[in-house]
């Protein structure tokens, strides 16, 4: 018996996946043609990651909880559903979006489903008729199947400071989040680390991505996180879960030196050949290359210092998210320690505080830093700015939607534009 594309869904859904003949099979990544970019010569709205959040089916609706895992990724012409990392199906699609209402044919293993398509408030909404049926005369009404999807993944957006104008420069059907994007110094490519969340990977298998600052020439540096430039571009620091610790790298991927198995989320100094991680969980090592010297700067560890620590561009600086009882704060400690200077420009006590997040970045006079955050009574991670005395409240960036969240910000260091991760945007 053929399976439609509803009875993949529900295998997707349910525990029939131990019946299923593709149950158990090990998604590993390779190199095949669901992982490379079909030749565009129109792009579909379909195109990217997408995470199933409402289903009916003949009527029924499927629990929420038996959605989190399901994903559809759609290419130019074919779609592939997984539930986590178990690949259930794959299909062929068409669409029509200027018929009204738009339609979409999914054909599976021969047979074809007519269906209906429209975005709607940040979501996709599929409806469709089993083979065999005509199509749905309305989205929603009368149909064997409905699909309510939203974007899933993240890529990475370049904005203009003043204006806010942004535009995707790296958008991949097979690194579909990422995060850490570092602008090299000269700010003509960027590093950042990206991983196949929608075959259900986290950032333990992150790789390390290189690209030029407009999203052309991307190469796949292998294993690696948290990528930072050396201020010459000439070198790479990242972080290793397997083997662990920090290293270093040429920028090309050659001669890869572990510098210290017990340091995590290294950064590169922007002025010297000086590199800062944590050790210990809390506390900051700065490491003398040319000199091989190191010195820890915290006199009192918080408990946790987190990931994405950030240089001042003058090099004496390093603004950092510790947690400590009771609390996080976001601080800043000089390079010659915390006798030298400390500053708390952030603290959240309580649930009433904002919550702000690790990934500062500076700007290019030393003085403000942009944060992301997300304020009391709001759902959404916003971009503030930072006094970097701590002698100002934090200022929301104006241009901004408030109904989208930005992650990973990147301040270019020309000072006039902004690298940031966030959710594909939908089509209205």
């Amino acid at each position: 018996m053929k399976r439609s594309m509803i009875l993949a869904l529900l295998i997707a859904l349910t525990g029939w996946l131990l019946f299923s003949p593709v149950a158990g099979r090990t998604d590993k990544p390779k190199k095949d043609k669901e992982n490379k970019e079909e030749k565009e010569s129109a792009r579909s709205p379909l195109r990217g990651p997408w995470q199933v959040v409402d289903m009916v089916s003949e009527g029924k609706a499927t629990p929420a909880e038996d959605l989190r895992q399901t994903r559809i990724l759609f290419t130019n012409d074919k779609l592939t559903l997984r539930a986590g990392s178990k690949l259930i199906a794959k299909m062929d699609y068409t669409i029509d979006p200027k018929a009204k209402p738009a339609t979409i044919d999914i054909t599976h293993e021969g047979e074809k489903s007519l269906g209906l398509y429209k975005f709607r408030d940040g979501r996709l909404q599929i409806s469709w008729n089993e083979p065999g049926k005509k199509r749905p005369d309305k989205i929603g009404d009368k149909c064997d199947g409905d699909l309510v999807l939203r974007p899933f993944g993240r890529c990475i957006y370049v904005a203009d400071l003043k204006t806010g104008k942004s535009k995707i420069i790296f958008d991949d059907l097979k690194f579909t989040s990422g995060g850490s994007p570092e602008w090299s110094r000269d700010g003509r490519r960027f590093a950042f680390d990206a991983w196949e969340s929608h075959r259900g990977q986290g950032s333990r298998w992150a790789h390390l991505i290189v690209c030029d600052a407009d999203g052309k020439n991307v190469k796949d540096m292998g294993i690696g996180a948290m990528p930072t430039w050396s201020p010459d571009g000439k070198k790479i620091g990242y972080s290793s879960y397997e083997p662990r610790g920090v290293w270093t790298m040429n920028a090309d991927g050659t001669n890869r030196n572990r510098l210290d198995e017990n340091g995590w989320a290294i950064e590169w100094c922007p002025k010297g050949n000086k590199v800062a991680y944590t050790v210990g969980g809390g506390n900051i090592r700065v490491h003398d290359l040319d000199k091989n010297t190191s010195e820890e700067l915290l006199d009192t560890p918080y408990q946790y210092v987190y990931y994405g620590m950030a240089w001042s561009p003058d090099g004496k600086w390093i603004c950092f998210k510790g947690s400590r009882d009771g609390g996080t704060d976001l601080a800043v400690v000089h390079v010659g320690g915390q006798r030298i200077g400390f500053r708390v420009l952030l603290s959240r006590d309580s649930s009433k505080d904002a919550r702000f997040h690790n990934n500062p970045t500076w700007g290019p006079d030393s003085k403000q830093i942009i944060v992301t955050m997300i304020p009391p009574g709001e759902k959404r991670t916003q971009l503030f700015l930072v006094d970097a005395q701590g002698q100002a409240k934090p200022k929301r960036l104006d241009w901004q939607s408030q109904t989208r969240s930005y992650l990973s910000p990147a301040w270019s260091p020309d000072g006039k534009k902004l690298a940031f991760f966030a959710a594909r945007r939908v089509p209205e």
